[in-house]
């Protein structure tokens, strides 16, 4: 930035000026509208910087600490130099605050650039982390669900037909009520875009499921099962059952909460995959709706519909508040 008015812009923004050059600059400003539009486009330019410039406190007591060293230091000062007569002769105008803004321009500029290089890997280090811990979330949930299936027949969490329990998310109402999910906030995926909002995030129980108004199960069921999806069940010759726990590896019960059409990709970790967990407990991370080579699209029947499985191994997964509605024809 060699040009001296964008430096006096500069340090304005910056309110490092001269009180004078400071009051210069704003007369300047009230009475130029292109010095101003030029001041509004670098302080939008100076704003895309500004979420990535460190702010550091003083470490405490070092005021006093430096008051202390200053004190007990013994070594005489040089005696200062003699003075010269002034001169007549002075620096250019404006020369001093052009050195002084070019040395800023170049540093913000490397800070800039260094800014640029670092944002890319430090979001890729954040979205690992949030699978990571996804991960950790559903391994933690898959053996919950094994051991609630092992108390009951084999059977994992039913989503009824029809009632007040008919939505993917009773899953984790059943889950807490069991005693076998103490940890509630395992529900919430770290790259969920919604976790800010559910600071207070609590499963409800199924009392308050049996109880609830109509309005307020609707209320519940949108968050009920957290960030992730539950299976729904399958039709056996018209009747629809619930999913057994046969312990198969590429059968999907859990995963990162579908999204919408046009492919229900997840959006809890940016649209670019979701984390899936396996009937027989494994979880892994997968760009795409099929687990490994399995042609069985997860989020939708064999039909193609987001409605309970057409035979045993048709695995479905849907949002909390899903209910496993059956057309005419698939019952």
């Amino acid at each position: 930035m060699s040009d001296p008015v964008q430096e006096l812009l500069l340090g304005h923004l910056l309110g490092v000026l001269d009180d004078d050059e400071q009051e210069a600059i704003d007369a300047r400003l009230e009475d130029d509208a292109t010095l101003r539009r030029q001041r509004a486009a670098l302080e939008k330019r100076l704003r895309r910087i500004e979420p990535y410039r460190p702010q550091h406190d003083p470490p405490p007591g070092l005021a006093g600490r430096t008051c202390q060293f200053v004190a007990s230091y013994e070594k005489p000062m040089p005696a200062p130099p003699a003075r010269r007569p002034m001169t007549p002769e002075v620096a250019p105008p404006g020369w001093i605050s052009r050195v002084r803004w070019s040395d800023v321009a170049m540093a913000m500029g490397v800070f800039f650039a260094a800014a640029m290089l670092a944002v890319p890997a430090i979001q890729n280090s954040r979205f690992r982390a949030h699978i990571t811990a996804c991960q950790d979330n559903l391994r933690v949930l898959g053996q919950a669900l094994t051991q609630y299936s092992e108390l009951n027949g084999g059977y994992f969490p039913f989503v009824s037909a029809t009632g007040k329990t008919s939505n993917a998310g009773i899953y984790a109402p059943i889950l807490v009520h069991s005693g076998l999910l103490p940890d509630e906030r395992r529900v919430l995926c770290p790259g969920s875009p919604l976790v800010p909002d559910l600071e207070d995030y609590r499963v409800p129980t199924l009392e308050q499921v049996r109880l609830a108004t109509d309005r307020e199960l609707a209320r519940m069921r949108q968050f009920m099962g957290g960030c992730y999806g539950y299976g729904f069940g399958y039709m056996d010759r018209g009747v629809y059952r619930g999913t057994k726990n046969l312990r198969r590896f590429r059968f999907a019960i859990m995963s990162d909460v579908p999204g919408g059409l046009p492919d229900w990709q997840s959006l809890n970790h940016g649209g670019q995959g979701q984390n899936v967990l396996g009937e027989d407990g494994s979880v892994q991370f997968v760009p795409t709706t099929h687990l490994d080579a399995s042609l069985d699209h997860f989020f939708i029947n064999d039909r193609g519909l987001p409605a309970p499985g057409l035979h045993l191994n048709d695995s479905v997964i849907r949002p909390s508040d899903a209910l496993p509605i059956m057309p005419v024809d698939l019952r």
